[in-house]
């Protein structure tokens, strides 16, 4: 999407445009190269904003936007979105990683819950936490977004205000996206994009006597969803990409394998003993949880098969420790591939084999 002075368009896109108030496909554009802009040009855009509480047209959304996105931030170059595509200059020499993934209405939030500021920065964490897995530094986010015609402007500005405030916090310029309206519920699309700050981590590397940290609690973030108030909804919005830890972790070099703790611990566990070929031996009094909510039996398995905790799950040498500012917790340690009974189990919970448990994306009915 452009935010120079309006130009005209197909005769396709203008009917939709008028239909919608948003150009169906149009993109959010690029970061300056030069890193100058001035804000001049778009004064008549924002003096004619309409009132928050209507559904925002195409210019009004793209200023709003606009704005929100060049809030002060710390990064390289300010941004603007005035062309079809967004610059993105990568570092020299060091490998990139890419992940996207999706937040759905109904499936990762509920609006009747979760405000929709909360929204927009859970949709930043999700991202940046698979960039904290991959042991990479984020560099940009891009984010899509699919939009009910009747919301308001106002719900837009706080869920782009919540998505700002986790990448500012990560020194992360958002440099485009695009925008459509439809009939249904809220999507947000994003990708992110970072680089190693050494080698890149993946889930294999583990190898049997390595130690299993994680770098963070688990549980209360479920809590929110399968046991939902006010109270455990708030807490279930505290989560963070453990961006600190992955650096840390990377520059002290010892890591074997990692991945985030996103769909439950059980589950998490299982890739990566599986993509290592080890057994994880989890000890169930060594799982950090919450302090903030009553260590119940829901507490629990909130813990192993819950998900949506963000930490980093990790493997290393019984040799060597990890750095203390990481926080990381031992919770077990990993054995060779073990067969009973004519089953090869991957998990192990105080020697017990255990189902990977936790949030499957896409079930058939004989797994539900």
């Amino acid at each position: 999407m452009s935010l120079s002075p309006p130009k005209s368009i197909s005769p396709s896109k203008r009917k939709n445009a008028v239909q919608t108030g948003v150009t169906e496909g149009e993109d959010l554009g690029d970061s300056d190269p030069s890193g100058s802009y001035s804000t001049d040009r778009f004064k008549h855009i924002l003096h004619s904003a309409e009132p928050s509480s209507q559904p925002p047209t195409e210019l009004t959304l793209i200023a709003t936007l606009f704005e929100v996105f060049n809030q002060t931030s710390s990064s390289d170059a300010p941004v603007d979105y005035s062309d079809d595509c967004a610059l993105f200059s990568p570092p020299v020499g060091r490998p990139l990683l890419i992940t996207t993934d999706a937040l759905c209405e109904g499936v990762h939030f509920d609006l009747q819950w979760d405000r929709f500021f909360e929204v927009g920065a859970q949709a930043a964490v999700v991202n940046l936490s698979d960039l904290a897995a991959s042991g990479a530094e984020p560099k940009s986010l891009l984010w899509s977004l699919s939009i009910p015609p009747s919301l308001e402007s106002s719900a837009i500005v706080e869920l782009a205000n919540g998505f700002w405030e986790v990448a500012h916090a990560a020194n992360t310029p958002v440099i485009g996206g695009n925008i459509l309206t439809r009939e249904g519920g809220l999507e947000i699309h994003v990708t992110a994009i970072g680089s190693a700050y050494n080698q890149p981590l993946t889930r294999r590397g583990a190898l049997p006597g390595d130690i299993i940290y994680v770098t963070g609690a688990l549980g209360e973030r479920a809590l929110g969803y399968l046991d939902p108030s006010p109270e455990t909804r708030r807490l279930r919005h505290e989560w963070r990409p453990h961006l600190k830890e992955s650096h840390l972790l990377s520059e002290w070099g010892a890591v074997t394998a990692m991945l985030d703790i996103s769909d439950g611990l059980l589950l998490d566990a299982y890739r990566l003993g599986q993509e290592s070929g080890v057994t994880i031996h989890i000890d169930l009094s060594a799982i950090p949880l919450s302090d903030g909510s009553p260590h119940s039996p829901l507490l629990i398995d909130a813990a192993l098969s819950g998900g949506e905790d963000y930490v980093l799950l990790f493997t290393a040498p019984p040799s060597v420790q990890p750095p203390l500012a990481v926080g990381a917790i031992k919770i077990g340690e990993c054995q060779q591939p073990s067969t009973q009974d004519g089953v090869e189990s991957v998990v192990f919970l105080d020697g017990v084999p255990q189902d990977p448990r936790g949030y499957v994306h896409m079930m058939s009915e004989s797994d539900s």
